[in-house]
């Protein structure tokens, strides 16, 4: 996908770079990366027993990692998935696919995250990647509504500061899809003291003149209002 936007606008300075929470401008050394610029032969013996056992192994792995991807798909209970198509309602990764250019691809970021983790849903009850959207890369994040009503637990505060950070990095422009019932309440705790750095974060994408667009799909109290009010563009569905 980096042949869409020319490296030039989509890269920051070379010297920015994150510090935990805080965003540094200190100035950083790039590494003489000379030495791998011939690739490496390998010898390796593909019908060694250790060869082959090894292979099984990994193929078993991945198998397993493919299972989980698929947990990360789901999007709630069949009758609350009714429910939300009576009103009329998009799905999260329906939204996505509609809003991306079409036949393009999209990577998805830390899809497992909070995956096995008590009161959590898998990916923090949202859906985000990179994706082109008429032709630009942007970072896209989507609530599931159908998760806990899109509320936002402590995985979804992980999840959303790590996703930050890469589009701050390359300079992304950033497009949330909207329907969030704010902070889950039963984690208060664990998410009020964090959560300020999204609102932080846009503060700062704005200042440094990297976009901002919300699209708010329906009913979104407390964070979920906060996040298209600090926007640079919002757009109400009807």
């Amino acid at each position: 996908m980096s042949h869409v936007i020319d490296p030039s606008q989509r890269n920051p300075p070379a010297n920015r770079r994150t510090n935990g929470d805080e965003f540094s401008t200190k100035p950083s050394v790039t590494p003489n990366l000379g030495h791998y610029s011939k690739p490496t032969k390998s010898k390796v013996n593909t019908k060694s027993p250790e060869f082959i056992a090894n292979y099984k192994e990994m193929l078993a792995l991945v198998d397993q990692l493919n299972e989980r991807l698929e947990e990360a798909t789901f999007q709630g209970s069949d009758r609350l998935l009714a429910l939300h198509h009576k009103r009329g309602s998009l799905l999260a990764r329906d939204r996505i696919e509609l809003l991306l250019d079409e036949d393009s691809p999209f990577m998805e970021i830390c899809p497992l995250a909070g995956y096995g983790q008590d009161d959590m849903t898998i990916g923090g009850s949202q859906v985000a990647g990179i994706g082109l959207v008429c032709g630009v890369e942007c970072m896209v994040t989507v609530n599931v509504p159908t998760l806990q009503g899109g509320a936002s637990n402590a995985t979804t505060l992980a999840r959303g500061e790590r996703l930050g950070h890469i589009a701050w990095e390359n300079r992304l422009p950033q497009i949330q899809l909207v329907q969030s019932a704010g902070a889950n309440l039963a984690q208060q705790s664990r998410v009020f003291h964090t959560g300020g750095a999204v609102f932080r974060h846009l503060a700062e994408r704005s200042k440094a003149g990297l976009p901002n667009v919300a699209v708010v799909f329906g009913n979104s109290t407390a964070g979920g209002a906060y996040i298209p009010g600090m926007c640079d563009y919002s757009i109400m569905v009807k």
